[in-house]
């Protein structure tokens, strides 16, 4: 797992080239009371550094930023339907969304972007 722009994460998945998407503890403690959570639709082309969904709290709005490019794979249904979810288990049930890239993923790049802020 890698963390990626201090309140995301980033994971490979072992049966395909996807990247599994959540956030952190960092991003957890940012977030007070979620109400709303957007997803992109499936198939929807990502951008690397662009924004790919976002986090609405009674506040404020939270992007989520895709660190590839590349087609979202699959959302977490459950995660829109019960958006406390991401508080609750945010590295297991709360993960957010998966991205197929269009290249295959150099880990170190990512790492080395995550000490980056956009």
């Amino acid at each position: 797992m890698i963390k990626y722009l201090n309140y995301q994460w980033v994971e490979t998945d072992e049966d395909s080239d996807a990247l599994t998407i959540g956030l952190t503890e960092d991003g957890i403690d940012q977030i007070e009371d979620i109400k709303q959570v957007l997803m992109p639709e499936l198939e929807e082309i990502v951008s690397a550094n662009s924004i790919c969904m976002e986090i609405r709290t009674s506040t404020e709005s939270f992007n989520i930023y895709s660190p590839v490019d590349g087609q979202i794979s699959e959302v977490n249904v459950a995660v829109s339907e019960e958006p406390n979810l991401i508080q609750q288990d945010n590295y297991g049930d709360g993960w957010l969304i998966k991205i197929e890239p269009d290249e295959p993923v150099d880990t170190e790049e990512l790492e080395s972007i995550s000490q980056e802020e956009l």
